[in-house]
């Protein structure tokens, strides 16, 4: 049975113990996402297909999920169909930028035909939401993507200590130091477990080993950088 939203968060905060005390319970869920949106779907993305008849022109739209930014195209079958699949290289098209601001697919050294299938494989983001219930990730990656959320708040919580020692009284000072310090090392951890499970299984994306977060209260936990098509 597919894992749920309530699945990754239940395990997640199981994973935090007593950090799970200075990250509410409505927090869990925003550091997941972040975790989804800019992390997990950059290194694994999801693969989507789409079919599209030609129809005697050179470029066409790309779907209405494709972002902008993010999205990039890993195949293109033109003909579809045939038993032995007949693949265009990357030098037979390029993601055009039109007037009216939208990008577009547009073929350079072919125009398909009217009749002719022309199946794309793309990639977008996963998406995990509980309401509604809708989850891309699969089960194998379950666990890498609690451990990098852990990760992730436990770089929070070292972050929250750290800053915490500027206005302690010295008689804390060390408790709190030793508390980031403790949480730096977590975090280490858990993306080392993350990495290892990304590195070593299933068709790998780029892999990024490092990453930013910010405070608890801005809201933007990850920085990557931007997808090259």
């Amino acid at each position: 049975m597919a894992k749920t939203h309530d699945d990754f968060v239940s395990r997640i905060t199981e994973l935090l113990k007593d950090g799970a005390l200075k990250i509410s319970a409505s927090e869990i869920p925003n550091y997941l996402q972040a975790a989804i949106r800019d992390r997990y779907s950059a290194d694994r993305p999801l693969h989507k297909i789409n079919d599209k008849n030609g129809d005697g022109t050179y470029t066409y739209t790309l779907p209405t999920d494709w972002e902008r930014g993010f999205s990039t195209i890993k195949s293109i079958e033109y003909p579809q169909g045939y038993q032995d699949p007949v693949y265009l290289t990357p030098e037979d098209w390029i993601i055009y930028l039109d007037t009216d601001d939208t990008e577009k697919l547009r073929f350079v050294s072919l125009t398909p035909t009217t009749g002719n299938i022309i199946r794309t494989v793309y990639t977008v983001r996963h998406t995990l939401s509980k309401s509604p219930a809708v989850n891309s990730i699969p089960d194998c990656d379950f666990d890498a993507v609690c451990n990098l959320t852990v990760s992730i708040c436990c770089r929070a919580l070292a972050n929250y200590y750290s800053q915490t020692v500027d206005s302690a009284l010295s008689a804390d000072v060390v408790s709190y130091r030793t508390k980031r310090e403790e949480y730096e090392a977590q975090a280490k951890v858990y993306e080392k477990l993350y990495l290892d499970h990304i590195t070593t299984t299933g068709d790998k994306a780029s892999v990024i080993g490092e990453w930013d977060i910010r405070t608890l209260e801005d809201k933007e936990f990850l920085f990557h950088q931007e997808r090259v098509r």
